[in-house]
Parts: C-alpha cells; sequence; structure tokens
C-alpha cells in the first residue's frame, strides 16, 4: 500500500508542472499575450512603438529621450516624454490617440489620415504637422494646450471643445498645401508664399500673413469670423465670412470679396480690389502715398474718409464719402459728399473744392445708429454662443428675432445676444434691429445654420471599381432615432460605430446633398 500511494504521487506533481509550463509559454507566444507591465517595458526601451495597442498606465509614465510611432491603431497615454514625439509615415492612414500627455521637444506628425491623430488634454511645446504625402487630420481637443503649430504639409486642423482658445498660442502655416483651420484661434499666421488657407468655421483673433507670403488665398466660409486681418504682402481673401478689422500698409494687390466692417489702407504701392460685399468703412490714412481702390459692381462701402489722396473706379456704390485730402479722384457720385475747407478732388468727371457746399439738402442729415455687425454662425444642435452687442449711443433700444425658431432661438439680456441651437437642421435669419428717436435705425442680419454632422467620409470602396464608401457621424448623444440620407438615398445606421454607412458610384455625392432627419 505504501508503494502504491508513492507511486501516484510523482505523477501528478510532473502534470502540475508540465501544465504551469504550457499555460506561460501560451501567455508569451500569443498575439497580445504580453502583459501590460512587459509592453511598457518594452516600448520604453526601445524608444519605439510598432504594434497596435494603448500605452502608458492610468498614472503617470516616463520616457527618457525621444518616442516614435510606427504603425496605426495606438493609444498612447499620461505619458511623459523627455524629447521629441515623432508619429511616423509609415502610420500611413492608420489612427493615433493622444491621452493626457507631455512632451517636452517637439511633437512630429508625419503619418496619419482624415480625422486619425486626436489630441487630448495634453501639453505639448510645439506642434508640427508635415505628412508628404496625402492629407492628415489632427484634432485637438479638451484641456490640450500648445505654444506653437507649424504646418508644413497639406492639412486639417480642428479645435473640438478646446477649452480655451487661448490654449493654442500661435499657428503658423509654411505651405503651399491646401489648409483647413476649424475653430476658435488667438493667432494664425501665413509665411508661405502662395499658401491656400481656408477656414471652415470659428473665431480668428488675429490673422497676419507675413511679407513672404506674397499671392497667398484665405477663404472665410459661412460663420467665420476674423476681428483683425494684417496683410504683409497681397492677398486674396474670399467668402462670407465676417472681418471686423483689415490694416493695410504693405504695398501689393489685395483683392477683396465678403462682408468687412472697416479697412484702413495707408502707404505707397497699395491696390485694393473689392470684388464684391458690404464695406462699413473704408479710411485712408496720410501716409505719404496714393491707395488705389477698384469698387465691383456687386460692392458697396457706406462710410469713405479720405485723409489721404486716393483713386477710386469702379461701378460699385459709396453711400457717403468725407475728403480731406487733395490729389483724390472719385469714379463713382457718392450719395453724400463733404470736403475739407480748400481741398480739390475730382468726382464723377467733375472738380470740386472745400468752398463748394456739398450737394446735400438744406436740413441736417439725420444720423444713424451704430450697431455690431455679426458673421453668419455654424453651430451644433443643443449648442449656444453669445455675442456683445456695440450700439451707439449707448441707450438706444435693441430688438432681435430668428425667423425659424425650430432651428435657432434668440434672445437679449442687456446688450448680450444669445443664439441657441434647436435639434432640427437647416438655417434661421437673425434680424437685430437698434432705434433711437432722432436717429435712423439700423438692423443687421446673419445665417444660423444647424449642422449635426460631425464627420462626413468618403472614401474608395476595397472591393468595388468605380465605387465609394460613404460615412456619417451625427453629434446627436441618439443618432439611432435619426434617418440620413445622401441625395435622396438613405444610409443603414451601424450600431457600434454610432454611424451611417452607404455606397455609391464615385464622384456622386458630396457633404451638402446630407440630410438628417428624426424617425
Amino acid at each position: 500500500m505504501d508503494r502504491k500511494r508513492k507511486s501516484w504521487k510523482f505523477p501528478w506533481l510532473h502534470v502540475i508542472l508540465i501544465l504551469s509550463l504550457c499555460l506561460n509559454l501560451f501567455l508569451i507566444l500569443s498575439p497580445g499575450g504580453l502583459t501590460e507591465q512587459q509592453q511598457d517595458v518594452d516600448w520604453r526601451t526601445i524608444k519605439e512603438i510598432n504594434k497596435p495597442g494603448t500605452y502608458g498606465p492610468s498614472g503617470r509614465e516616463l520616457v527618457e529621450g525621444n518616442l516614435t510611432i510606427c504603425t496605426g491603431g495606438v493609444t498612447l497615454q499620461n505619458t511623459l516624454v523627455r524629447g521629441d514625439l515623432l508619429l511616423d509615415a509609415a502610420i500611413g492612414d492608420g489612427s493615433v490617440n493622444l491621452a493626457g500627455i507631455e512632451v517636452e521637444g517637439t511633437t512630429l506628425v508625419e503619418g496619419g489620415g482624415a480625422g486619425t491623430v486626436v489630441i487630448k488634454d495634453a501639453a505639448l511645446q510645439q506642434l508640427v504637422i508635415n505628412r508628404e504625402e496625402g492629407r492628415v487630420r489632427v484634432v485637438l481637443t479638451g484641456n490640450t494646450s500648445v505654444e506653437k503649430i507649424v504646418i508644413q504639409g497639406e492639412a486639417s486642423l480642428f479645435l473640438e471643445d478646446l477649452a480655451d482658445k487661448k490654449l493654442v498660442q500661435e499657428v503658423y502655416i509654411e505651405t503651399t498645401a491646401e489648409t483647413e483651420l476649424k475653430g476658435d484661434f488667438s493667432s494664425v499666421k501665413v509665411a508661405q508664399k502662395e499658401a491656400r488657407v481656408v477656414f471652415l468655421a470659428g473665431e480668428i483673433e488675429n490673422l497676419i500673413t507675413l511679407s513672404g507670403a506674397e499671392e497667398a488665398s484665405i477663404t472665410l466660409q459661412d460663420g467665420v469670423v476674423v476681428n483683425a486681418l494684417v496683410p504683409g504682402a497681397s492677398l486674396t481673401l474670399e467668402g462670407q465670412g465676417l472681418v471686423k478689422e483689415v490694416s493695410l500698409k504693405a504695398p501689393g494687390l489685395f483683392q477683396f470679396s465678403g462682408n468687412l466692417e472697416k479697412i484702413t489702407a495707408g502707404g505707397s504701392g497699395i491696390f485694393l480690389q473689392l470684388d464684391s460685399g458690404l464695406i462699413d468703412t473704408l479710411l485712408v490714412e496720410d501716409s505719404g502715398g496714393k491707395v488705389m481702390v477698384h469698387l465691383a459692381q456687386e460692392t458697396k462701402i457706406d462710410y469713405l474718409e479720405l485723409n489721404g489722396p486716393a483713386g477710386i473706379t469702379g461701378k460699385g456704390s459709396i453711400g457717403r464719402a468725407l475728403i480731406k485730402a487733395a490729389g483724390t479722384t472719385i469714379e463713382q457720385s457718392p450719395g453724400q459728399v463733404e470736403l475739407a475747407e480748400g481741398v480739390t478732388a475730382k468726382i464723377a468727371g467733375e472738380e470740386v473744392t472745400g468752398e463748394k457746399k456739398p450737394e446735400t439738402p438744406s436740413t441736417p442729415s439725420t444720423p444713424t445708429v451704430s450697431l455690431t455687425a455679426i458673421g453668419n454662425q455654424l453651430l451644433r444642435p443643443g449648442h449656444s454662443k453669445t455675442f456683445n452687442l456695440t450700439v451707439s449711443p449707448g441707450d438706444a433700444a435693441i430688438s432681435v428675432k430668428s425667423s425659424n425658431s425650430s432651428v435657432a432661438q434668440v434672445s437679449l439680456s442687456g446688450k448680450q445676444l444669445k443664439i441657441t441651437a434647436g435639434s432640427s437642421q437647416g438655417s434661421a435669419t437673425i434680424t437685430v434691429t437698434a432705434s433711437k428717436p432722432g436717429y435712423n435705425s439700423r438692423t443687421r442680419t446673419f445665417t444660423v445654420t444647424v449642422d449635426p454632422i460631425v464627420e462626413f467620409i468618403v472614401k474608395k470602396h476595397d472591393f468595388s471599381p468605380g465605387k465609394e464608401v460613404v460615412i456619417v457621424k451625427l453629434s446627436y448623444p441618439d443618432p439611432q432615432n435619426y434617418n440620413v440620407t445622401v441625395g435622396g438615398t438613405t444610409l443603414k445606421y451601424m450600431s457600434d460605430m454610432k454611424a451611417f454607412y452607404g455606397e455609391f458610384l464615385e464622384g456622386s455625392v458630396s457633404r451638402s446633398s446630407v440630410r438628417v432627419t428624426r424617425k
């Protein structure tokens, strides 16, 4: 009996040892079988991430020196990089998420496709975006802060729900490839000759083109507001956005179309061509040079003040002109002309001087209330935006109304105007009127467009030549309760991606053909 018990004891021990060895080998050799601790040690040691996955602990990780991400499908979180962080071109169109990281050197983005590089709650010194082949979209969100962003290749830079526009101190564009910008920016500088910049949405505090950026092109889409534009070289400005103030000091040809509140120009060699739109004020300063202005037929200047000489041509209209400098010629006949004493100007082919009474009614003209202009706005459903109105005289009464309150509601508290987007896709016209007895009223209108579409992705079909795949994502928390059509064709809802999907012939659809309705 003793021998029998001993003969069973050792085989069981052998079985346990063999099973343990097999389990360890399986964990080591199987894909993803490395533990998180082993994976962390590996990428920190070789300073390279070459496999998809999540890297970084829930606490804080430290990488001494540079770190390179060589593949898509990577999330790097809660990590301090004491050097440079490179998103290598090998990522291709893959996705990279950077969350809660800090980089003491330069963060260089050379890979990533449409909507694939997302940076959240990060602290970066300098972010350089330079994908050589194809467009990369970089999204900054949360409390991400960047001292300087340099764009050197075709890129889309989106600031989405960023806590404060001052977190991104400066965007510097030095590429001829098209750059798309969306969000609220403190400072954007264009440095490259023939640069092409498109602002999709948002507000820009200061937009500057440097002296080397000749023949740059800037497009402001509906709803974009630029508070101050300072061109340092010849520039083309177009689109339906609003520019509150333009300061022209450098010589060159400046072709502007759209809505501009005030243009100040002064200096030699300035040629200003206004192709369309409304300009509240054009002020020519006394700077020793003659400013040349051409007004296309669809252009109107409400108030023109010439403290320096100017030559104005074209078929556009001028409401009121105040001329204080000799040597001025105006091809048009303004609605009202006033000249300083002793000043001679040629207006509509006739020489007039300040001694000659202006051709105005004998009774004093009625002043008009001054009121802030607001550019067209783009909002997500349920979001709101406020504006501080400036009105003169200060006690003028203000009233507001919306043409479609189901799309956008408008309210007024003192001189603060608030617009709130509804749940419906569409547009509403907001009308703001300021009035005071003894003054002409001033009315401003702008359009609020409610767009629930946060992503519209079109890519070639992998298996069907001549076809493309369209993916639409909405901002609603319950997208399954909505129908999405593209060109009249209903898309299928994918619950795992919370997105809508459809297949179409190449080039047959566009974002403007997307319609969203509640079921």
